[in-house]
């Protein structure tokens, strides 16, 4: 049987992911991945997103939660990824990028025909300056 999907098994495009993700930050959450250390996936509609919910297990002895809200594209691009971890890195971190790449290779199975449920749209120009202003706002708080 072959597969139809236009992404082939993943649920979004990975190079997309990765340009949204520090190198070094995206690299270690793929050994976290290929280690088998994200131990939970949940993925729910959320009006024109996504949210993941998981647990990644790290070097403390209880495994980190995890949220992230999604945007895809129509296309199967990844537009944005705002994660939060119980780590102390706290935002967008390797636990995230773990749950993310869980949730590109497992996303099709566990959602099935859902897969492509909420209809999105391209993102506004006053949605991408509300993005932009609210991740200077969380860089700042990080410098803080």
């Amino acid at each position: 049987m072959t597969n139809s999907h236009p992404l082939g098994g993943l649920w979004f495009d990975l190079p997309s992911l990765m340009q949204r993700c520090e190198s070094a930050t995206y690299t270690r959450g793929l050994m976290l991945y290929r280690s088998q250390k994200v131990l939970s996936l949940d993925i729910e509609p959320l009006k024109k997103n996504w949210l993941l919910l998981g647990e990644v297990q790290g070097s403390q002895r209880a495994p980190y939660e995890v949220s992230i809200e999604l945007q895809l594209g129509p296309n199967g691009h990844v537009i944005n990824w705002d994660s939060d971890c119980t780590c102390p890195v706290g935002h967008n971190c390797k636990h995230g990028a773990a749950l993310m790449l869980k949730a590109a290779y497992q996303g099709l199975h566990l959602l099935g025909a859902d897969a492509r449920a909420p209809v999105f749209t391209p993102p506004t120009p006053e949605e991408v300056e509300a993005n932009r202003q609210a991740a200077l706002a969380r860089a700042h708080e990080l410098v803080q």
